[in-house]
């Protein structure tokens, strides 16, 4: 049985008049509705994915998936929590320096604002809960978290004991391990008390000193969760899954046929190249009426009107 994208192409074909391949290769029309296959993804942003990562403590940036697109949403522990670019919190601390000059000068019986240089810049600022999350239009692979997390994120901490008689000031601080408890219990089976390696399925990050020595443990469970657009993945087969509904095959076929007409620079294949589109543009326009319709989209970009930290 012939898979969807065989059928697309088959029908793709027909339109084209190649039923042998003789003019377009079976990988040259499955480039092409890789291409479409995203396009509709990004017109009618019907594809969704979810993100989880935990904050770790002193880390403001993490990694976003590769197939993101356009955030939609994000919380933090069950809480929405906004989006903000970097000019927008920029904007938002300056509002905030100004409104403070401005009530410092009138005190103080001046006319002019304060000189607010020196004072320490937002991206500094630490907490222990994610307020806000920021975005840089130039490279939307990373997510930065606002504030920096601190150790208050934490959600145990794990005792060490000098194992033998303190000989000098500041021994205690050189101690080897003699438990660890909380929640998930761990073990070591190191008999001098030294660390080589934890293992819990929950823990995405983990920083062990290179000699086994551990002076904090520490784990967090504060979870952001990101709803995004996304956009499909690459098609290098004919074997491969379509990731867009099959109501929307019929447009796919469309855009094969437009863009491998536009392949020849003569006039009468430009020409039905235009049309196919106008057919695929048609389709589209289905698409994006019958997803603005099943309320699961309410942002088409990163910006939010929530009023956060700094309003």
């Amino acid at each position: 049985m012939a898979t969807r994208i065989e059928n697309i192409l088959l029908r793709a074909r027909d339109t084209l008049a190649d039923p042998e391949a003789e003019r377009w290769s079976d990988d040259r029309l499955l480039r092409i509705l890789d291409e479409g296959q995203k396009d509709l993804a990004k017109q009618t942003q019907i594809l969704k994915g979810r993100h989880e990562f935990i904050v770790e403590i002193g880390v403001d940036t993490y990694t976003l998936p590769e197939n993101l697109w356009l955030i939609q949403r994000a919380s933090f522990d069950s809480t929405e929590i906004p989006l903000y670019s970097y000019d927008n919190m920029d904007e938002r601390a300056k509002k905030q320096r100004l409104s403070r000059g401005t009530y410092d000068s009138r005190e103080r019986g001046r006319s002019v604002n304060i000189d607010y240089i020196g004072e320490q810049r937002w991206e500094l600022d630490e907490g222990d809960q994610v307020a806000a999350l920021i975005f840089d239009n130039r490279n939307l692979d990373q997510i930065r978290v606002y504030p920096i997390p601190n150790e208050g994120i934490a959600e145990n901490n794990y005792p060490f004991e000098n194992a033998g008689t303190i000989e000098f000031a500041g021994d205690e601080y050189f101690g080897v391990v003699t438990g660890l408890t909380g929640e998930p219990d761990y073990t070591f089976d190191s008999v001098f008390g030294e660390v080589t390696q934890l293992f819990d399925p929950s823990i995405q990050s983990e920083q062990i000193d290179d000699f086994g020595f551990v002076t904090d443990i520490v784990d967090s469970t504060g979870a952001v969760n990101i709803w995004y657009t996304r956009i499909p993945d690459t098609l290098t087969d004919v074997l491969d899954e379509l990731e867009m509904p099959s109501m929307f095959d019929t447009a796919l076929k469309h855009y094969v046929v437009a863009h491998a007409f536009r392949d020849d620079l003569d006039v009468q294949y430009r020409d039905m190249a235009a049309e196919s589109m106008q057919l695929y543009n048609r389709e589209l326009d289905v698409a994006k009426n019958t997803n603005s319709t099943n309320g699961t989209s309410n942002a088409n970009n990163f910006r939010s009107t929530y009023s956060g930290a700094f309003d």
